[in-house]
């Protein structure tokens, strides 16, 4: 057993054993994105809750929080899309700001 365990160690079995770990974890990193922030506001400053927020042509998506806010990851040149039922849906286009209120 310990001959064994010594190859797998010392073999590549380790080294892909740690890429077959590692590589979901790479792929998620996408170059270029960052944190966002934001709150959601209604035309009295009001914070609104459950506003999807969604990076446009992709999967990332978000819900706003009881107060409004939200945090998404996106790149600039990405748009942002607000959308709830009852409401138009807003777009709005990531530019070098993390802060959207």
């Amino acid at each position: 057993m310990r001959r064994q365990l010594d190859c797998l160690l010392n073999g590549k079995a380790l080294h892909l054993a740690l890429l077959l770990f590692l590589l979901p974890y790479l792929a998620l990193a996408q170059p270029g994105l960052r944190l966002i922030r934001g709150t959601v506001k209604d035309d009295k400053g009001a914070g609104l809750p459950g506003i999807t927020v969604t990076v446009k042509g992709t999967s990332r998506a978000n819900a706003t929080d009881v107060n409004g806010a939200f945090t998404i990851n996106a790149a600039e040149g990405e748009t942002l899309v607000f959308s709830a039922v009852s409401y138009s849906p807003v777009e709005v286009k990531v530019t070098n700001e993390n802060n959207y209120n």
